[in-house]
């Protein structure tokens, strides 16, 4: 993935260095902290804001939607679209998790 090499180049570290760092401090890879971190801002897009699957796919650093509703359902167990309508049928539930995932 591009972005993690432009973090191993901006940290000034040699990629297994920084592998072992990120899995020190976050118990996963880097790649699995990535999309942790992306699959949770898109949640948090799918819950509280009207774009499509295909524009929040890209606002979390996808290129191509289809593999990022891949990714999305073997994370979540559901798809992007059914995340949404389940979020949209529970909207009148208070959910404590509403606040915007920090990156």
């Amino acid at each position: 993935d591009m972005l993690l090499y432009d973090l191993v180049k901006t940290m000034n570290m040699g990629r297994t260095a920084f592998q072992a760092k990120v899995k020190e401090l976050t118990g996963m890879s880097p790649i699995d902290y990535l999309t942790t971190v992306r699959i949770n801002r898109a949640c948090f897009l799918l819950r509280n804001s009207s774009n499509n699957i295909n524009e929040i796919a890209y606002s979390v650093g996808y290129s191509d939607p289809k593999y990022f509703s891949r990714v999305f359902k073997r994370t979540m167990g559901v798809t992007p679209t059914q995340y949404k309508n389940s979020a949209l049928e529970r909207q009148d539930i208070p959910d404590h998790t509403e606040k915007e995932p920090a990156v």
